[in-house]
């Protein structure tokens, strides 16, 4: 029928119309020495963000273990009950 052909053609130049105007709104590519640029100041930020993480993860661990210097200082205490003289007997209570 004439109808059903003139309806297929006006949907076929619709989509036409619909794929050529999305096309031209797509950015075009970048060129091999713009994407090669891209590619290095990408890479030169990862490796910027990587070395300033690890900085960080030093800083933090550096922080913990003036923390634990602090809450607990060195024991001094060799001769103590926590650890009895070779004198005591194995079978005796060094907590008693």
């Amino acid at each position: 029928h004439p109808s059903n052909l003139r309806l297929q053609r006006m949907i076929r130049y619709s989509a036409t119309l619909f794929v050529q105007e999305k096309l031209l709104g797509l950015m075009s590519l970048p060129t091999k020495e713009q994407f090669e640029e891209l590619k290095k100041k990408r890479k030169e930020e990862m490796e910027r963000k990587r070395a300033v993480e690890r900085q960080a993860a030093l800083e933090s661990q550096r922080r913990l273990e003036e923390r634990q210097r602090a809450s607990h200082p060195p024991c001094l205490c060799f001769g103590s009950r926590l650890f009895p003289s070779s004198k005591q007997h194995s079978s005796q209570d060094p907590f008693t």
